[in-house]
């Protein structure tokens, strides 16, 4: 995330891989700001979301 050039290819390259998803699990608590493009981005191509813990637990 320090190179905003690798982080901008990061987040193309994601949101290509995203297009061939079912669904999209989301882990951890923190949510970066490159995850919360992606996670907005799922929810606008309507995406189901899954959330888990640290612990691999569902929320």
């Amino acid at each position: 995330d320090d190179n905003p050039e690798e982080r901008e290819l990061g987040l193309f390259f994601g949101n290509a891989l995203m297009s061939k998803c079912a669904e999209i699990w989301v882990f951890g608590s923190r949510i970066s700001s490159g995850m919360e493009a992606e996670i907005k981005r799922a929810k606008w191509k309507g995406y189901h979301l899954r959330y888990f813990t640290e612990e691999w637990q569902e929320v």
